[in-house]
């Protein structure tokens, strides 16, 4: 007989009294502890990712009982984990005697699993867990990506994130950003965002710049198990040009001549690369030089400078009358 809030277990003989034990509901009496334990009891091993494998779970099964006994060991996993063997499907253990089992597993879609070991007979029945958590669920992308050159101290940037769902099902991942010195995130648009596996979102990171350097943005997708984040370098950079001499001198010039050069050094004074073209011109009795299509006698004409660098650029020109002039 099994009333609904308790148990009523009957004992009978023939020509005897039958005694009568009533548990009721409050009971606290616990079932004894397993005589052959398996461990661990729910510890977790390090987050795997998803779709991984290769991986080991070792559970310990132990002999408490005063003789010989022999267990059948069975394993279990959660739905996203397939194992792909064990090391025994029986022990025989000596009184106090212990033994290590590995059960070998792979993972699939992040979620939370599990791994289990079953150590059943000489009337004893326990089992030993591995939590397995999979993850991490989200998967923010890029990493490592280049944003376009920004320019030192200004405002008003965007980079363009990534969210994937590596589990199943719809999750909502909450977004943040983070930058660096040179660098600092005003936002995330979105703040959030529910990925159904397979369909990503996308999100904008905004962003001021500083000083000049490389600096990091970087956007966080937090939700089912873990984070992920995903980042962008920032060259932060300056643009600058010099041209010398100024108010150099050129050695003395016969007039009325032609075919006359002189010697200019164009400098990068920014950070960036950069490419420079040049023009030329020139007062009172000088006048720049030019072929035959009317483009000025520089060379070269065009320059590409790393940032600091320096090259030197040759400008045309001739004499007309007597006096001083200028280029």
């Amino acid at each position: 007989m099994s009333p609904s809030n308790g148990l009523v277990r009957l004992a009978l003989a023939t020509g005897l009294l039958v005694p009568l034990t009533i548990v009721g509901s409050n009971s606290k009496s616990a079932p004894p502890p397993a005589t052959v334990p398996v461990t661990p009891d729910g510890t977790a091993t390090a987050t795997r990712l998803p779709y991984t494998g290769g991986y080991t779970a070792t559970f310990t099964v132990k002999n408490n009982q005063t003789s010989t006994v022999t267990v059948a060991l069975t394993r279990e996993s959660s739905a996203n984990v397939t194992t792909t063997g064990q090391d025994y499907t029986s022990v025989t253990l000596a009184h106090g005697a212990q033994i290590n089992v590995n059960v070998y597993y792979n993972v699939g879609a992040a979620t939370s699993a599990y791994v289990k070991l079953w150590a059943e007979g000489s009337g004893s029945i326990d089992a030993g867990t591995w939590n397995v958590p999979v993850g991490p669920t989200a998967a923010a992308t890029p990493d490592a990506g280049t944003a376009p050159n920004r320019l030192t101290n200004t405002n008003g940037y965007s980079e363009t994130f990534t969210i994937n769902n590596q589990g199943s099902g719809t999750i909502t991942f909450a977004l943040t950003c983070s930058g660096s010195s040179n660098v600092t995130c005003t936002g995330v648009s979105p703040s959030s965002v529910n990925v159904t596996a397979g369909t990503p979102a996308t999100a904008n990171a905004n962003y001021n710049v500083g000083a000049t350097g490389t600096g990091t943005l970087t956007l966080t997708a937090t939700g089912g198990v873990g984070s992920d984040s995903g980042s962008f370098s920032v060259p932060v950079v300056s643009y600058g040009l010099a041209v010398t001499p100024d108010s150099g001198e050129e050695l003395l010039r016969r007039p009325n001549g032609s075919s006359f050069n002189a010697p200019f050094t164009v400098k990068n004074t920014g950070t960036a690369t950069d490419t420079f073209t040049f023009t030329c011109t020139a007062v009172a009795n000088i006048t720049c030089d030019r072929d035959g299509y009317g483009v000025y006698l520089i060379s070269p004409s065009s320059l590409i400078l790393a940032g600091g660098a320096q090259a030197t650029v040759n400008a045309m020109y001739k004499t007309s009358e007597t006096g001083t002039g200028r280029i």
